[in-house]
């Protein structure tokens, strides 16, 4: 009878560390789900700056003639 309740025991404290992981990888995927989304949101104003970094003038590098 002792065996069973330490089983019963064991099973329970694995059962409490499941069930903790699973919220704690829930949470990670959600905060991976928004930042990802805000990666998404952040891309096309990279671009748009991009482009307009490439449509600049280059500045002139003039060399000192001694």
């Amino acid at each position: 009878m002792d065996l069973k309740l330490k089983r019963s025991s064991l099973a329970g404290v694995r059962l409490k560390i499941f069930t903790e992981m699973e919220a704690d990888l829930e949470a990670r995927f959600l905060e991976l789900m928004e930042l990802r989304e805000r990666v998404r949101q952040a891309e096309p104003l990279a671009d748009i700056q991009n482009k307009t970094r490439a449509r600049k003038p280059a500045p002139v590098v003039i060399d000192a003639v001694a």
